[in-house]
C-alpha cells in the first residue's frame, strides 16, 4: 500500500483527468450527485451512456433515463484514413473566396418569393447581392430591413 496514493490511485498507472475512475476515455465519470439532461455523456463501470432525460443519482446500466451507447476505449489520435490533397486554383493569378459574401465574384441564387430564408442566407436580387438578417418569406431585398445589401452582383450571378 505504500505506493498508493492519498486518493487511492497508483502513481504508476496514469488516469484520463476528464474521468478518474476510467483511464482513456474522453467522457467524465458519473456522478450520483449532479445533474443531467438529455443528451449529456458519461462513463461508468467501463461503458458510456446518454442520458434520454433529466436525472440525478440515477445509476448508468440500472436505469432506463440512461442509454448505452458503446464500451469506453482509450482516445488515441489516429491517422485520417482518406487524406485530401490541396488542389491549385483554375485561376490563380484572381483567387476568390465563395465563403465571402462581399466578393462580387460569387455567385449566389436569385430571390424567390415563395422561399423562406434565414439569417446569413444571401441571394441575388436586382443586380444586387443581399444577406437576410433573420427568417423571412416574401420580403423583397432592397425593399425591407430584413435584407443587407452586400454588394453588386456580376455577370455569373443569376439576377430576377
Amino acid at each position: 500500500m505504500a505506493n498508493k496514493l492519498a486518493g487511492g490511485s497508483n502513481p504508476t498507472t496514469p488516469t484520463d483527468p476528464t474521468n478518474p475512475s476510467n483511464p482513456g476515455t474522453s467522457y467524465p465519470a458519473w456522478d450520483s450527485s449532479k445533474v443531467y439532461v438529455n443528451g449529456d455523456i458519461v462513463s461508468y463501470n467501463n461503458n458510456n451512456y446518454k442520458a434520454k432525460w433529466w436525472t440525478q443519482g440515477d445509476k448508468p446500466g440500472t436505469s432506463d433515463v440512461w442509454e448505452l451507447i458503446g464500451a469506453a476505449t482509450p482516445t488515441n489520435p489516429t491517422t485520417p484514413s482518406n487524406p485530401t490533397t490541396p488542389t491549385t486554383p483554375t485561376n490563380s493569378s484572381n483567387p476568390t473566396d465563395p465563403t465571402n459574401p462581399s466578393d462580387p465574384s460569387t455567385s449566389y441564387p436569385a430571390w424567390d418569393s415563395s422561399k423562406v430564408y434565414v439569417n446569413g442566407d444571401i441571394v441575388s436580387y436586382n443586380n444586387n447581392n443581399y444577406k437576410a438578417k433573420w427568417w423571412t418569406q416574401g420580403d423583397k431585398p432592397g425593399a425591407s430591413d430584413v435584407w443587407e445589401l452586400i454588394g453588386a452582383a456580376t455577370p455569373t450571378n443569376p439576377k430576377y
